[in-house]
C-alpha cells in the first residue's frame, strides 16, 4: 500500500527479517528513543541500542550496568512495576535520569527473546488531555453515517496531532482498499478516492495491522539504530522488536517514504469485529515527534472510531432490512394477481437493482434465466453459473471480477435461492469512471502516476490523477441487502411451491421434491388444518422428532406456552390471520427450544383459504447476539469497571467526561447489535467491541496513571 503505510516490497523480504530490521536483518529502533534490555532478576543491562550512552549522557558503554547506576529514580520505578503482565499495552512511566534528574518517559514490555525491554524517550510537559479528548469524541460519537464519521475522524486526528495530511483508508472484502476521507493543509495534494488492489498489500499486512494498533515514525530520512548484541545473552535468541513502540522500519520502506516526500507518519488501525476495517494514516513533510500522551490519545480515539463503525454498520443492517421489507409483499401480491411471483421482479427492474446500486441482475429459477438491466452474454452467464454451482453454499458470494469470463471488469454478487444449486439471484455492477482528478492548492507541481506504489516521483505533495474506469466494490450494505432480498425471494419460493402442493394433488410428488430442497423446517396443512407435508428439516427438530402430527392443533401440547399457541392457531385457521412471533417446544423437561414462527394462510380468493404454511426459524443465534450485547454492558460497562478506574487516583475526575462518552458509545453500540440482521456477524462484532472496550478502559487507566506521575517542565507533547 502507498502513503507511507505498507509498501509492496514489505511482503517480499528475502532475509526473513521482521519489520524493524534493515534489509540485511539488522535489528534497530528509531533514533529519537533509546532501548535497554535488562535481566529482571538483578536489573543488569544485557542489550542496548547504540545510541543509549548518548541518550543517558555518558561516554561509556552501558551493557553490564545495573539500572541503579543510571541515577535518578529509574530503577525504583521499574522495580515497583515488575509484577505487571506487560504482554499487551506497553506500560508508560515518567522517571528521572542521572544526577541532573532529567525527566524522560519509559515504555516497558517483555519481548519474546527474553528480558525486560525499556524504551526511553524525551518527556514532554504534563498536559491534561481530558478536555481535548472529550471535545474530539463529540463529532465521532454524534456522526450518524459512515461518511460523516470518517470526515470527522480525519479532522479530529489532524487537530490533535498537527500532521499535514490525515487519510482514512478502508479495506473491502475483496482485498481492495480506498481512501474515503481526508483532512489536509493548504498546498498538500489530495489522495481522496485513490484505490489499491490486493497485489499492492503484502501477504502479512493485515496481521501487522491487527498486532500493531499504533505506528509512529518520526523521521523517514533517519536509518534505524542497531541494538547490541543482536542475540539475547539470556535466551540466545535474536532480539524481538515486534512489540517495540520505537522499532525501526525497513530500509526499503524508508526509501519509499522519501520518494513520496513524507518524513513523519502516524498510522492507527481500525479493527471491527477483530478484523482490519481500515487505517488512519497521518503524513508530514518534516520530522514530527508525538509524546506518549498524544499517541495514547490517538489510540483511544481510534478505538472510539472503530466502535462507532460497529454501531453504524449494525444500523446499516437494520436499514437494509427495512429497504427490502416491501419486496416480499409485492411478490405475494403478484402470486395473487398472476399466479406467479416472477412478474413482480421483471415488471420493475428497480426492485432488484436499486437496493444494491447494481447495473444488471439475473434471476435463475427452475431452469429459466431472466435478465434485467445490463448483463453479460449467454456464454459468460453459463460460465458464471457453473462457477457458482461449484462454490460451497455459504450465503452471498461476491467477487471483484471474473477475469475474461466477465466483460468490462464487471463485479458479480450472487445469492443462492435453494440448497440444491441451480437457482440464484445474481447482480452485476459494470465498470464506472472514477472521480475527477483532484488538484491541490499548490500549483505548478507534477502529477502523481496512476500507481503511486510503483513510483511516487516528486509530485507527492502536488497534484495527482486517480486511476479511472474501474467498477466500485460491493459494500457491506450491498451484501446485506443482497442476502435479505434473496431470503425474501427464497421464502416466497417456498410458499409458492407449497401453493402448488395445495392446488394440484397430481403435481404433489414433483412439488414435494422441490420443497424438500429447503433447509428450513416447513409444515403445510390444508384449509381444515390437516397436515399434508413436513420437510425433513422439520422432522429433524429434536422436540418434533418421531412426532406424528395429523393436525395443526397437535402442536399445542408440545409447546411451552400452549394457550398462546392455541390462540394464534385459532386466529390463523378461523380468521385467516398471519402469525409472526416466537414458539417454544418442550424437550424432555429441559429448557424449551425456541424458534421464530411464520404462519400464513394461502388464499384462493379473498376470505377463502386453500391451506396454511408454517415455517420455523432457529432464533438461537439471535439470542446469542442479545446475550453478547448484554455481556458487554454487564461485564465491561458495569459499576465495577467504572469504579475501578475512578478509584485509581484523584486525577481520574478530570477524565470523567471522557469515560462517560466512551461508555455511552459502547452502550449505544450494544443496543444496535441486538437488531443486527446477520446474527453470526453480530456475535463477532459484539466480541470485538467487548475486547475494544476493555482495552479502551485499560488505556484510560494507563493515561490517568501517567498523568498523575508526570511533573512540570519539558516540552509540550502537542508541540
Amino acid at each position: 500500500m502507498s502513503f507511507g503505510v505498507f509498501p509492496s516490497h514489505m511482503g517480499k523480504r528475502r532475509d526473513g527479517g521482521r519489520e524493524g530490521q534493515s534489509r540485511l536483518g539488522e535489528p534497530g529502533i528509531q533514533s529519537c528513543a533509546a532501548l535497554l534490555v535488562v535481566r529482571e532478576s538483578d536489573l543488569v543491562i544485557v542489550q542496548a541500542s547504540e545510541n543509549a550512552p548518548l541518550f543517558l549522557g555518558t561516554a561509556d558503554a552501558v551493557i553490564g550496568w545495573t539500572l541503579d547506576a543510571l541515577g535518578g529514580d529509574v530503577a525504583a520505578c521499574i522495580r515497583a512495576n515488575l509484577g505487571q503482565a506487560l504482554q499487551g499495552l506497553p506500560l508508560a512511566l515518567r522517571c528521572r535520569l542521572g544526577s541532573a534528574q532529567r525527566e524522560c518517559d519509559l515504555l516497558l514490555h517483555r519481548p519474546t527473546s527474553g528480558g525486560l525491554a525499556i524504551e526511553l524517550e524525551p518527556a514532554g510537559s504534563a498536559v491534561d488531555l481530558s478536555a481535548r479528548l472529550q471535545a474530539a469524541l463529540q463529532p465521532i460519537l454524534s456522526a450518524g453515517e459512515l461518511g460523516r464519521l470518517c470526515d470527522a475522524s480525519a479532522r479530529v486526528f489532524q487537530e490533535l496531532t498537527g500532521y499535514d495530511r490525515v487519510l482514512i483508508f478502508r479495506f473491502d472484502p475483496d482485498g481492495q482498499g480506498e481512501v474515503i476521507a481526508e483532512q489536509r493543509k493548504p498546498g498538500i495534494a489530495s489522495c481522496l478516492g485513490q484505490r489499491f488492489g490486493d497485489s499492492e498489500l503484502p501477504p502479512k499486512a493485515h496481521l501487522m495491522i491487527e498486532r500493531h494498533w499504533i505506528r509512529h515514525l518520526v523521521d523517514a530520512d533517519e536509518r534505524p539504530v542497531a541494538v547490541r548484541p543482536r542475540r539475547s545473552p539470556i535466551t540466545d535468541r535474536e532480539i524481538d522488536l515486534s512489540g517495540s513502540t520505537w522499532r525501526g522500519m525497513s530500509r526499503l520502506h524508508l526509501q519509499f517514504l522519501k520518494r513520496m516526500g513524507v518524513r513523519g507518519t502516524l498510522v492507527a488501525s481500525l479493527l471491527v469485529g477483530g478484523r482490519p476495517w481500515g487505517l488512519v494514516v497521518c503524513h508530514h513533510r518534516t520530522p514530527r515527534f508525538l509524546h506518549y500522551p498524544v499517541r495514547a490519545a490517538c489510540e483511544l480515539l481510534a478505538e472510539a472510531v472503530a466502535t462507532r463503525i460497529v454501531a453504524l454498520e449494525a444500523a446499516m443492517q437494520v436499514e437494509a432490512e427495512h429497504r427490502v421489507r416491501g419486496l416480499e409483499a409485492r411478490l405475494i401480491e403478484a402470486i395473487a394477481r398472476h399466479g406467479d411471483w416472477v412478474p413482480a421482479v421483471l415488471e420493475d427492474p428497480s426492485v432488484l437493482l436499486r437496493p444494491i446500486a447494481a447495473t444488471g441482475a439475473v434471476l435463475v429459477y427452475e431452469g429459466r434465466l431472466m435478465k434485467v438491466g445490463a448483463t453479460p452474454g449467454e456464454a459468460c452467464l453459463g460460465e458464471i453459473l457453473a462457477w457458482l454451482d461449484a462454490e460451497p453454499r455459504c450465503g452471498v458470494i461476491a467477487t471483484a471480477a471474473l477475469g475474461e469470463r466477465a466483460a468490462n471488469g464487471e463485479r458479480v454478487l450472487a445469492a443462492p435461492l435453494s440448497t440444491g444449486g441451480g437457482e440464484y439471484l445474481i447482480w452485476f455492477r459494470a465498470e464506472t469512471a472514477d472521480k475527477d482528478a483532484v488538484t491541490a492548492e499548490a500549483s505548478g507541481q507534477n502529477a502523481l502516476p496512476a500507481q503511486p506504489s510503483v513510483s511516487m516521483g516528486q509530485g507527492a505533495w502536488g497534484r495527482w490523477s486517480p486511476p479511472c474506469s474501474r467498477s466500485l466494490p460491493w459494500s457491506v450494505a450491498d451484501r446485506l441487502a443482497a442476502g435479505l432480498i434473496s431470503t425474501s425471494v427464497s421464502d416466497v419460493i417456498h410458499q409458492f411451491r407449497s401453493v402448488r402442493v395445495l392446488i394440484a394433488q397430481a403435481q404433489l410428488a414433483q412439488a414435494r421434491a422441490k420443497a424438500h430442497l429447503s433447509d428450513q423446517p416447513i409444515l403445510i396443512a390444508d384449509a381444515s388444518g390437516t397436515v399434508l407435508l413436513t420437510t425433513p428439516a422439520w422432522d429433524r427438530l429434536p422436540s418434533l422428532k418421531d412426532r406424528c402430527l395429523e393436525r395443526l392443533h397437535d402442536l399445542i401440547p408440545l409447546c411451552a406456552e400452549p394457550l398462546l399457541v392455541e390462540r394464534h392457531l385459532g386466529e390463523l385457521i378461523g380468521r385467516l390471520y398471519a402469525w409472526r412471533g416466537h414458539i417454544g417446544f418442550c424437550a424432555n423437561g429441559d429448557v424449551p427450544e425456541r424458534y421464530l414462527v411464520r404462519a400464513d394462510p394461502v388464499l384462493s380468493s379473498p376470505g377463502h383459504a386453500l391451506g396454511f404454511v408454517v415455517i420455523l426459524i432457529d432464533c438461537r443465534s439471535q439470542m446469542t447476539v442479545r446475550e453478547a450485547a448484554q455481556r458487554i454492558q454487564d461485564s465491561v460497562l458495569g459499576p465495577a469497571s467504572s469504579d475501578r478506574l475512578m478509584e485509581t487516583r484523584a486525577e481520574a475526575v478530570d477524565y470523567a467526561g471522557v469515560m462517560s462518552a466512551v461508555a455511552g458509545n459502547v452502550h449505544r453500540t450494544a443496543q444496535q447489535l441486538t437488531d443486527a440482521a446477520d446474527a453470526d456477524l453480530g456475535v463477532a462484532l459484539a466480541t470485538g467491541v467487548e475486547t475494544s472496550c476493555a482495552r479502551t478502559f485499560e488505556l484510560l487507566e494507563r493515561l490517568i496513571a501517567y498523568s498523575g506521575k508526570a511533573a512540570g517542565g519539558g516540552a509540550d507533547p502537542l508541540s
